[in-house]
């Protein structure tokens, strides 16, 4: 299936996909303090489903300030934005 870049709207439960939008670029941000945005199954406007996988990445990001997974070479599948 198809992925693509959701930004999260700052707002709502980061666990439910209706608090994510499609965007039609890849985003500029990548670690910092706050969510930014997933990479995730396409669902047009708001993602199909939010995996476990995704999830434990998001709850990593939040607790290290970076962009996950945080392993050399391999895709980033949630970016963050702010100040560190």
């Amino acid at each position: 299936m198809a992925r693509d870049w959701y930004a999260y709207d700052g707002r709502g439960d980061i666990n439910i996909s209706s608090s994510y939008y499609r965007v039609n670029v890849k985003p500029s941000c990548f670690d910092g303090l706050s969510l930014c945005a997933i990479y995730v199954q396409d669902g047009k406007p708001n993602p199909t489903n939010i995996s476990a996988n995704v999830r434990q990445y998001i709850f990593n990001a939040l607790v290290t300030s970076r962009a996950q997974p945080d392993r050399e070479g391999q895709k980033k599948y949630v970016y963050l934005k702010g100040q560190l």
